[in-house]
């Protein structure tokens, strides 16, 4: 009994004891995984789970990271492609333009008509003399020789329809007949009325070399096109041969992949049409003969080694006795993709590509980079990560769920600050737009009560980079003083983490919406407002600033102590300090607003003073004409414009004579080359000051059409300066994310 009793009395207080632990855990972990761990044998199972939980959402993390970037690597790949593709389309579409016009005109008809005559006389034994003395020879060489100094070629050449040459740049060759039913077949749509490209081939007859020296088998192309009579019936064919080497290769050769891509053609039969990047390391692994004058562009085909020949390897089967790459295979059967896993290039190499087929031109396009360079950030990325996994798991786990509840609790926050429409001693009023970044609001202080512009910083885009970027414009526009720049009155952070700066608010228009409703301006109006923004400017690139987004919605007029017509410079959101390494956009990155970026910042050259002042000579010349510098059906097309195309002249666009000086300013604002530009914003106000219309409108003009168009008009938010100040976007570099700003369309690819 006794005994009993006490083993009562001994085990009570350890079940006391034990269910105190057990509520303890179970208001830590619940009650089901608290029952699990007070089973002490158990517990190392407890770590086995948590150790193959954690491989398993490691393996699922990486797994979707590789396929993540694999998408976004395919679409850049593609892209890239796609644009290679359409400057080539356009290229090639323009030489068949230039040779049609070429084999239409009357003279050249004229011309091969005399010499079917003289080729056609069967009573003449001298034909190639007669063909060469004859002064239609001479003439068509003439016309020949000055359509080329316009249009570029390496020769002409003109063939009946029995396949006789009656004429031609080299003399040898003119009165023979081109023997072969393979130049028959391949001329045939020609005589059936088409135009037509042939891809490089080497040429059959001795060529200048790029040295200089004539050669057979140099590499060559074709344009050709039908000379009708009359009747319209072909009775020639008129052929201009170019040189593969220049347009048609360099055109894939502007837009590569880090330091392995390239873009290149090759025809049914595998073979490159276009120079190969690597011509010095095939030269080293045997796939071209070592010498100066051998090159890929004919001599490489595109098959498959087996091994990676770059490490020293050697194939086991010979080179004719290779299969095709994967990507050849798949192109020369008409298919274009996209294999972003990799296969073997022509160097065996390991690479990924994309490719397609140009059936209508008989020859494909493909590019491609190799995987180690494409996937170097993931294979980085996964050895950091297996062999962090381990240590960080947990201490991760816990840090994320902390970070998330305290990011959730700042963004309330600020969230429930902005609702209250209190900033400080700043009160919102109304909203007047948002942007890639934040949000901007008129308001007012509470103290001045004087209308403001308040931009903000939006909560859920708040990061150490936009707190960056958001810091360093306001900083720098501040830095300027100039009475056409927009002033910057305050910059400020409330307790709840809300970043903010307050500027003028601006009631008035843009040059955009002063275009679209009034149409082209007087050229004394355009250069009082150019003026006033050369000013601005001259401020700014004094000081090392650069706007880099000069358009006409960056730039409004307003009324400013009586004047009118007074214009102010906005938006300095991509402002960059030239004299130090402060810039609030991310490197490497394409800034501006297509129809106004200078050429050098699409050639991927940088961006300089003399950027600005194309710029803004292409608001000039929309002023004055009510039409941007290029129009195109893709940004793509505008963009290549302005790197290979002169502008019309404002006067021939408008159908009507303009101040000459004004002109002369403008177009000197807009060459390709940066060093031949109007030196500076101060140069420009100087040389628009000197224009014969130059005093042709004045603030007492500014005032009566202010009092005739505008008086009374309350403006629309959308016309306030800060409806601008942020209508941008930022986008990875395998990203191009294209934004329109009413007319105009911003561009950031980062």
């Amino acid at each position: 009994m006794n005994s009993k009793h006490d083993s009562v009395a001994i085990t009570r207080p350890m079940d006391r004891s034990r269910q105190s632990r057990d509520a303890k855990l179970r208001s830590l972990f619940g009650a089901s995984l608290s029952s699990f761990m007070l089973r002490r044998d158990r517990l190392w199972l407890f770590f086995i789970l948590a150790a193959i939980t954690l491989v398993g959402v490691g393996w699922l993390s990486s797994n979707r990271i590789e396929s993540m970037m694999k998408e976004h690597l395919a679409e850049q790949l593609q892209t890239l492609l796609d644009a290679d593709v359409s400057a080539l389309e356009i290229w090639l579409k323009s030489q068949q333009d230039s040779a049609a016009n070429f084999a239409d005109d009357a003279a050249v008809l004229a011309a091969t008509e005399q010499l079917l005559a003289i080729a056609d006389d069967e009573s003449s034994e001298s034909i190639p003399v007669r063909l060469l003395e004859s002064p239609a020879m001479k003439r068509l060489k003439a016309i020949v020789d000055h359509w080329q100094d316009h249009h570029g070629g390496m020769g002409f050449a003109i063939l009946d329809s029995q396949l006789r040459v009656i004429a031609e740049d080299l003399d040898s060759e003119v009165g023979r007949l081109k023997p072969g039913d393979q130049l028959q077949e391949m001329l045939q749509p020609v005589f059936d009325g088409n135009t037509a490209v042939f891809p490089p081939m080497k040429s059959l007859m001795l060529v200048e070399d790029i040295d200089g020296i004539p050669r057979a088998g140099v590499p060559v192309m074709f344009v050709c096109a039908p000379i009708r009579n009359a009747a319209g019936e072909v009775i020639a064919v008129f052929g201009i041969r170019l040189n593969p080497r220049a347009e048609f290769s360099q055109i894939l050769q502007v837009a590569r992949v880090g330091k392995t891509g390239e873009t290149y053609a090759f025809d049914s039969k595998g073979i490159m049409l276009t120079s190969s990047r690597f011509d010095d390391d095939l030269k080293q692994i045997g796939l071209l003969v070592d010498d100066d004058n051998t090159e890929s562009l004919l001599n490489v085909a595109l098959r498959d080694p087996g091994v990676d020949m770059t490490r020293g390897k050697r194939p086991a089967l010979r080179r004719h006795e290779q299969p095709f790459t994967a990507m050849a295979a798949s192109a020369t059967a008409g298919h274009s993709g996209v294999n972003v896993d990799s296969y073997r290039d022509y160097r065996g190499v390991p690479v990924v590509g994309a490719w397609t087929w140009l059936d209508h031109y008989g020859f494909g396009v493909a590019t491609e980079a190799d995987q180690s360079e494409a996937f170097k950030t993931l294979y980085g990325l996964k050895r950091t990560f297996l062999l962090l996994l381990g240590l960080l798991a947990g201490m991760a786990t816990l840090n994320a769920f902390l970070a998330r509840r305290a990011s959730r609790m700042e963004y309330r926050a600020r969230d429930m600050a902005i609702r209250a429409r209190k900033l400080g001693q700043y009160h919102l009023d109304v909203l007047l737009g948002r942007g890639g970044m934040g949000t901007v609001y008129r308001g007012h202080h509470d103290m001045l009560r004087r209308p403001t512009a308040i931009k903000l910083l939006d909560a859920d885009k708040t990061n150490e980079q936009s707190v960056v970027r958001f810091e360093c414009e306001v900083q720098l526009t501040s830095e300027l003083t100039h009475p056409n720049t927009i002033a910057i009155y305050d910059y400020g952070r409330t307790p709840e983490g809300v970043f903010y700066y307050a500027m003028e608010y601006l009631s008035g228009i843009t040059l955009t919406e002063l275009v679209d409703r009034y149409g082209p301006q007087p050229e004394g109006r355009v250069i009082y407002l150019l003026q006033q923004v050369c000013g601005s400017l001259h401020e700014a690139h004094r000081k090392g600033l650069m706007h880099r987004d000069i358009k006409p919605s960056n730039i409004m007029i307003t009324e400013r102590g009586g004047l009118y017509d007074f214009a102010k410079l906005l938006d300095f959101g991509l402002v960059k300090n030239q004299k130090s390494d402060l810039d609030i956009t991310a490197a490497s990155s394409l800034l501006g607003t297509p129809h106004y970026m200078p050429p050098e910042t699409l050639q991927g050259k940088g961006f300089g003073t003399a950027g600005d002042i194309y710029s803004l000579g292409a608001v000039g010349y929309f002023l004055l004409t009510g039409k941007t510098l290029f129009e195109g059906e893709s940004m793509s097309q505008v963009m290549m414009s302005h790197v290979k195309d002169m502008p019309v002249t404002p006067s021939q666009r408008l159908g009507r004579p303009l101040d000459a000086d004004l002109e002369k300013v403008i177009l000197d604002c807009l060459v390709k080359d940066p060093q031949d530009r109007v030196r500076s914003a101060e140069a420009f106000a100087d040389r628009l000051a000197a224009c014969q219309s130059a005093l042709q409108w004045n603030a007492k003009d500014a005032l009566k059409w202010w009092e005739d168009n505008l008086r009374g008009e309350e403006p629309s938010p959308a016309a306030g300066v800060t409806k601008r100040l942020e209508v941008t976007q930022i986008a990875t570099k395998q990203e191009l994310d294209v934004t329109r700003d009413l007319s105009d369309e911003t561009i950031r690819s980062d």
